[in-house]
């Protein structure tokens, strides 16, 4: 009986030992990402700086020594705005082209490396929605409108929109974490996904990096869709490549008198789009939520019907078949 009440405390033990030792494996094992504050103690978010930080921090408005990257001024929610040239062949290479987008950057320090950034979370938000539109879109071409062909700058009443949030359509953004590569100080990149080898499937990544050049600082986003069916074909599929490059950082102030950081550099596009771009700090940070997306879609979608109500109540009255 105490053989066998030996034996039975001996496996509890063993039990105890396996259980617990393998759990506490995966707590250290657990892969520290963006948004863990302090994880594990790998990483720490570096907060976004004030406006009176900014306006104090020479280095925020200086690109020399630029693997030192001024991450306390980068870090926040910019609105770009590009002006471009397109020379694809569509339509005159002498048209004037717009295109805006929002952009969130957090930066994470090195826990190991004092002085070093770890991971860097750059989402990338391709719509942008203002209620005032003016300049923006014309009335020619169907019920939203078309793009006006013009180097579009936000007026007064839009920089006021936009300092309230930039109103972006959260759920089409691309929030890609991106990590320090190994074998250079200033690049960061996301993670690539494996190849796809099925004839019958295709696929599409997007990978967002950005490195120094030079003096410069490079965002690039990488658009790829392919597959199995065109690598039998001996081809890679479609690509696409867009690059933003700083080439200076200028101390800028808002409609409040907040002085915030401004980028400006050259903006390209597959080399057929070729222009320059402007990304402003917004204090405010993102607005435009998926709630107020959504009322605004049904306030249209109402507007509609109320259209067509009337339409038809015109066509009932001169016409008396109609019911």
């Amino acid at each position: 009986m105490a053989r066998n009440s030996g034996k039975n405390a001996a496996s509890a033990a063993l039990v105890f030992v396996i259980v617990f030792g393998l759990s506490g494996l995966g707590t250290t094992a657990e892969r520290w990402r963006p948004g863990m504050e302090k994880a594990n103690g790998r990483g720490t978010l570096i907060p976004t700086p004030t406006p009176e930080a900014v306006a104090a921090d020479e280095a925020c408005a200086s690109l020399a020594g630029v693997e030192e990257i001024p991450w306390q001024c980068l870090q926040g929610v910019f609105h770009v705005i590009a002006h471009y040239h397109d020379t694809s062949g569509i339509g005159s290479p002498e048209t004037k082209h717009w295109k805006d987008w929002g952009w969130q950057i957090e930066a994470y320090q090195a826990a190991r490396k004092k002085g070093q950034i770890g991971h860097v979370r750059w989402s990338v938000f391709p719509e942008v929605k203002l209620v005032n539109t003016d300049g923006q879109f014309n009335a020619g071409h169907g019920s939203s409108g078309g793009r006006e062909f013009a180097f579009w700058v936000p007026n007064a009443a839009q920089r006021e929109e936009l300092e309230a949030g930039v109103p972006v359509v959260q759920h089409l953004g691309p929030k890609k974490n991106l990590k320090p590569m190994r074998k250079n100080r200033c690049r960061w990149q996301s993670k690539q996904q494996k190849r796809i080898v099925d004839t019958r499937t295709v696929g599409y990544q997007k990978v967002l990096g950005i490195y120094c050049d030079g003096e410069a600082l490079v965002f690039e986003i990488s658009d790829t869709l392919g597959g199995g069916y065109h690598a039998s074909m001996g081809n890679k599929g479609e690509a696409g490549l867009t690059a933003f490059r700083v080439d200076a950082l200028e101390i800028v102030q808002d409609l409040q008198a907040r002085p915030t950081l401004r980028m400006t550099g050259v903006y390209s596009r597959d080399g057929t789009q070729q222009g320059t771009f402007i990304a402003t700090r917004i204090w405010a940070g993102l607005g435009g939520t998926e709630d107020a997306m959504d009322a605004r879609m049904q306030e249209r979608r109402e507007q509609s019907q109320r259209d067509a109500r009337e339409v038809w109540e015109k066509s009932s009255d001169l016409d008396p078949k109609l019911p």
